[in-house]
């Protein structure tokens, strides 16, 4: 089947190189240029890990602020870890408290009932009652 002069076909447009292109992405370079160096005078960014002069400063702002951010999300995770695991030490020393209360009524004044037991408060009469404070102290 013939097409006519002002059809083209698909396949033979398809065949031609396009009329404009990206550059192939480099390949992964072994530095990252974690470590620049500002040049005050020549208002110039070099990494001092592989010695290129020429570094984009927009890029270092740019990787500087990933860094930031991550850091950020990082040490509010590890707040928020932190926060998890004393509460989890409190419930432990509660249980550990109401087990040693319920099998030995007389020693409830040795514990703080609201909260875990610090280093000026501990109690000596008991050595459980000791070893349960010491234990579970912040």
């Amino acid at each position: 089947m013939d097409t006519p002069d002002k059809v083209v076909s698909l396949l033979e447009r398809l065949a031609e190189p396009p009329p404009i292109d990206l550059a192939p992405p480099k390949p992964y370079a072994r530095c990252g240029h974690t470590h620049t160096v500002l040049d005050e005078h020549f208002r110039s960014v070099a990494c001092r890990d592989c010695g290129e002069e020429a570094l984009d400063p927009f890029d270092v702002l740019v990787g500087l602020a990933r860094t930031w951010r991550r850091w950020k999300s990082e040490a509010e995770a590890l707040r928020r870890l932190r926060t998890e695991q004393r509460t989890h030490e409190a419930e432990k020393w509660r249980r550990a408290r109401d087990r040693h209360l319920g099998a030995h009524p007389a020693h409830g004044a040795n514990f703080p009932l609201d909260g875990l037991p610090d280093q000026h408060h501990l109690p000596r009469d008991c050595r459980i009652c000791y070893s349960l404070a010491v234990r579970y102290r912040p």
